[in-house]
């Protein structure tokens, strides 16, 4: 310290110096200007006296308040103990320390004054985790209570071999993954036998490769289409920050026909023991199919995490699975005392079309049923106005006198969604006795997780789509009449775009059926026609559109109740401009900004959706954000784009 006043002392001196010389110099020049320089060095140099009494002041008054709190005795009782000990001031400097902490943290150097977290590294997820040059440290806390200057004790923990250990620990730590061919059946179908030897060997070698020749793991296969692998955490991570960039080397090298083949994977990762990490890679896999397929999940303890999910959805050709979850369905419909269907606020007419195609199949069963619904606030006005006048007053009721028809013992069935918070009325799912989902969205993680049936297709075009082949197995076949054979076709309309998007060969056998059964396509499209005023709308949305990054964006924060209809319309639209991969179309209301997104599956608005709090299909999402105006939605929007492409590049 003295040391450094002495320098300090010289340097003020040298500098005073310096300046008469100039000044001196200047004299036989200018007599003004070195007048004016002699002032200026007298104010420079009172000030810098002023300056150092008031420090000189704050520091005793600092060493005055440390020799307070800090009795001999303190010193020497601190001094003496076996561990490093610093002291720091209120700014978080470093005022004092023992020797132990002098010699064996910092090595002898002097670092008083210094702030002590500039020097000492925090780890990420624990504060008092410190990593000091090449050692690792742990630090406990103790206030100095009283001290005006906020004082504090630190005492560290010399733990860098342990640390070592648990980090090569955790390195080696196993996790389970269980993978699965999404089209095993489809990719070999009509293939002959030494073919499909040849497709099922290439895929098993690149796994191979990954899982045991890189990775250090074991891989067995199960089932002809199923495998599972172990393998250490170190190299598990490896597989993360590479993004699992084998699933892009499968679906590009390996195909039959035009059939590309693709995986779903699922991991558990970071659990406590084996059993646990296959049970979590279980979960994890039937998140990857239950989103389409394609992807990996990685379950831990924090959640999920999602990679890949770029392409469609494999369609499965076989109808055992409808058969069965009719059969069920018709059960469970038996036992109850009545039936409730429930879709998701805003109902559209995929939604709508479903819960009517149920309707008429519980009513076969001569079971009481009703379908709730907001009258008010939906996107389905015609479908409701074609419903009343075909004798659907009674059956169609609001959220608020569903209240009361739903028991202990009401079987209550949600469609076209799986997510509770987006339900007509959440609270009938903790009212109601046993409940069924039917969806066709890709899964998301907070999904309804007590329903006794769960059938989940995001191979389906709509839920209209699953709805229409469940009914043919109800009853020996249930009978339909045109306007709910109608109601159903609306909705495969809907979420197809007229059958130019995500329509499989199951799409057109249920739109064949509903065809036999009366539905006339030109009145269902009759139905999508909308008013001047919306079509006004549409086209105000459409002249303030703008094309970032190959996504349309537009938005409106005047709210009325035409967008309700011009918005998702106005997505569709984009869609036909070229070079427009996506669209997104926003408005405000009630300080929360609604997003409708859409993509002919070039790019999977759902990821960029999920990011925005959001989620619904490759091709079709949205999401719902409390903020004070599009512009602010926008912005994080434009984030969610950037980073999704950075993600898929």
């Amino acid at each position: 310290m003295k040391n450094r006043k002495n320098f300090f002392k010289t340097a003020v001196i040298g500098l005073f110096l310096l300046a008469l010389a100039f000044s001196a110099v200047s004299a036989f020049f200018n007599l003004q200007i070195t007048v004016i320089e002699l002032l200026v060095t007298l104010i420079f140099l009172i000030t810098l006296l002023i300056f150092w009494s008031v420090l000189k002041k704050e520091a005793f008054s600092l060493f005055a308040e440390l020799e307070n709190k800090l009795s001999p005795e303190s010193k020497e009782s601190l001094e003496n103990i076996p561990m490093p000990i610093c002291l720091l001031g209120g700014d978080g400097e470093i005022v004092w320390y023992n020797s132990i902490f002098s010699l064996e943290v910092l090595g002898g150097e002097n670092h008083l004054g210094k702030k002590f977290y500039e020097q000492f590294l925090c780890a990420e997820k624990d504060k008092n985790s410190l990593i000091f040059r090449d050692k690792k440290f742990t630090a406990f806390e103790s206030e100095l209570k009283g001290a005006k200057q906020g004082f504090k004790l630190l005492y560290l923990v010399d733990d860098t071999a342990l640390k070592s250990d648990s980090e090569k620990f955790h390195a080696k730590k196993p996790s389970v993954i269980q993978i699965a061919i999404d089209n095993y059946d489809e990719l070999l179908s009509g293939v002959d036998g030494s073919q499909k030897n040849f497709v099922t060997s290439r895929i098993e070698a690149i796994l191979e490769k990954v899982f045991v020749a890189e990775a250090n793991g074991i891989l067995r296969k199960t089932e002809k289409d199923r495998f599972v692998a172990v393998i250490e955490n170190k190299k598990l991570e490896e597989l993360i920050r590479d993004k699992f960039s084998f699933l892009d080397r499968i679906r590009k090298s390996i195909s039959s026909g035009h059939i590309y083949a693709t995986l779903s994977i699922g991991i558990g990762k970071d659990s406590d023991d084996l059993l646990s990490s296959d049970l979590m890679a279980r979960q994890a896999l039937d998140m990857a199919l239950g989103r389409g397929g394609d992807q990996v999940a990685v379950k831990s303890a924090h959640g999920y995490e999602f990679f890949g999910g770029l392409s469609k959805g494999v369609e499965k050709r076989a109808k055992v699975r409808s058969r069965m979850i009719a059969s069920a369905l018709c059960e469970l419909i038996g036992e109850c005392d009545n039936v409730v269907i429930m879709g998701h606020k805003m109902a559209d007419f995929d939604c709508l079309g479903a819960a009517v195609g149920l309707y008429k199949a519980v009513s076969s069963l001569s079971k009481p049923v009703h379908i709730c619904i907001n009258r008010e606030a939906n996107l389905s006005k015609e479908l409701i106005t074609q419903l009343e006048k075909g004798g659907y007053s009674g059956v169609l009721i609001s959220p608020e006198q569903s209240k009361d028809a739903v028991g202990a013992n009401t079987l209550l069935i949600v469609v076209d969604t799986h997510n509770p918070e987006i339900t007509e009325c959440p609270e009938l799912l903790s009212k109601a006795g046993q409940v069924v989902v039917i969806d066709h969205h890709r899964k998301m993680v907070n999904h309804i997780d007590k329903a006794v049936i769960f059938y989940h297709e995001p191979s389906a075009s709509s839920t209209c789509e699953m709805v229409t082949e469940l009914i043919q197995y109800f009853n020996d076949g249930t009978s339909i009449s045109r306007l709910e054979a109608e109601a159903l076709l609306s909705g495969i309309m809907l979420d197809t775009k007229n059958f130019i998007i995500k329509s499989g060969v199951r799409t057109f056998e249920a739109a064949a059926y509903l065809r036999r059964s009366g539905a006339d396509l030109v009145r269902v499209n009759g139905w999508f026609a909308s008013s001047i005023e919306t079509y006004h709308q549409k086209a105000k949305l459409i002249s303030s559109c703008e094309i970032i990054n190959g996504c349309a964006i537009s938005y409106q924060d005047e709210f009325t109740q035409e967008l309700l209809l011009a918005v998702p319309q106005t997505a569709d639209e984009l869609m036909h401009i070229k070079e427009v991969s996506a669209s997104f179309v926003m408005y405000r209301r009630d300080g929360v900004v609604s997003i409708s997104a859409r993509s002919f599956g070039d790019v999977n608005v759902q990821l960029i959706m999920e990011k925005m709090g959001g989620g619904g299909h490759l091709t079709m999402a949205g999401a719902q954000i409390k903020a004070e105006s599009c512009l602010e939605v926008k912005e994080k929007l434009i984030g969610a784009i950037d980073e999704y492409f950075e993600e898929n590049k």
